[in-house]
């Protein structure tokens, strides 16, 4: 099992955020790797989708659902792909000044005993990826027009 959590302060507030993390449109501008997601549009609990990562030279199909949907303040959803299972807690906490803290923390479990092998070795590379979403994640929703 792997874990990673990253926390960032966006300058904006909390609804401003979780109207970008709960949009699935807005998924695919800030990863790079992630070249298809249905349903596209706002999510709710109980929603679930597929996604296709480019994974090297590879498209890997996964699946979510959104296991729990606090609205302007939690999202918690489950998925996985050939090899792996992921369950991510995304928090939002209101900052003074009209800012957020958002922490996700990302739990992904091999399935598998060659995941089991390979997935100390490529929890680097995914913790480089994950927290480079998130820088994007950042920029994206304090590019936007506060209020937009």
């Amino acid at each position: 099992m792997t874990t990673i959590t990253t926390t960032l302060e966006i300058e904006r507030p909390p609804a401003e955020v979780f109207d970008v993390v709960t949009d699935t449109v807005s998924w695919l501008a800030i990863s790079p790797m992630l070249l298809e997601i249905q349903p596209r549009g706002r999510i709710a609990a109980g929603t679930r989708g597929t996604m296709v990562r480019k994974q090297g030279r590879r498209r890997v199909q996964g699946s979510w659902e959104v296991v729990e949907l606090t609205p302007l303040s939690r999202l918690v959803m489950d998925g996985g792909e050939p090899g792996v299972a992921t369950h991510e807690v995304m928090e939002l906490q209101e900052l003074p000044g009209g800012r957020t803290r958002f922490t996700s923390t990302m739990t992904f479990r091999p399935r598998g005993l060659r995941m089991r092998l390979f997935l100390p070795l490529l929890a680097p590379v995914i913790r480089r990826s994950v927290r480079s979403d998130y820088g994007r994640l950042k920029a994206h929703i304090e590019a936007q027009a506060p209020g937009s």
